[in-house]
């Protein structure tokens, strides 16, 4: 879950174009897998473990479109991806900072995603999706800032002025 840590800086880019290449991607990928043949009796339990998680993301990509239908989906990627920085120590404090804020500047972009991808939904599911965002916006007002403070008073200001400007952008 916070294993690898060369993307930590980025927020999931969740743009129509970003999803129809992910499942473009997924697609090849899922042909490459199904054309593999000689395989020992392990390898195809691999294989077909393999295809089936495949198959599984491009139907929630495809079928289910939580990103066009369901708002609490955006919240729930925001505030995982944030608090993955915050609760797990697995890097120093301040490099973990560095990481949120770049996450926090990108977004903005996020959000726009969001409002370009989201259909007309279900009462409850918007319901669903202030309350997630509420607690999002939570997270980087409040819960962030009380519990991550750099070493280094200048990415200390840094992070104080990318909340307060996302305050204001919220």
């Amino acid at each position: 879950f916070a294993g690898l840590h060369d993307h930590d800086h980025k927020l999931e880019d969740l743009s129509r174009g970003s999803i129809e290449g992910f499942c473009a991607e997924l697609d090849r990928f899922r042909a490459r897998a199904s054309s593999l043949s000689e395989l020992s009796p392990a390898d195809a339990v691999e294989r077909e473990a393999l295809l089936a998680a495949i198959e599984g993301t491009l139907f929630e990509y495809r079928q289910v479109r939580a990103w066009k239908d369901d708002p609490y989906s955006y919240a729930e990627t925001l505030s995982s991806q944030l608090n993955t920085l915050l609760i797990f120590d697995f890097a120093p404090v301040d490099e973990r900072i560095a990481s949120v804020v770049a996450k926090q500047r990108a977004i903005p972009a996020f959000l726009e995603s969001a409002r370009r991808n989201l259909e007309p939904t279900a009462p409850i599911l918007v319901n669903y999706g202030i309350r997630g965002a509420e607690g999002a916006l939570s997270l980087v007002r409040k819960d962030l800032p009380g519990a991550m403070k750099a070493s280094s008073p200048a990415l200390q200001r840094e992070f104080a002025d990318i909340v307060e400007h996302l305050g204001d952008a919220l």
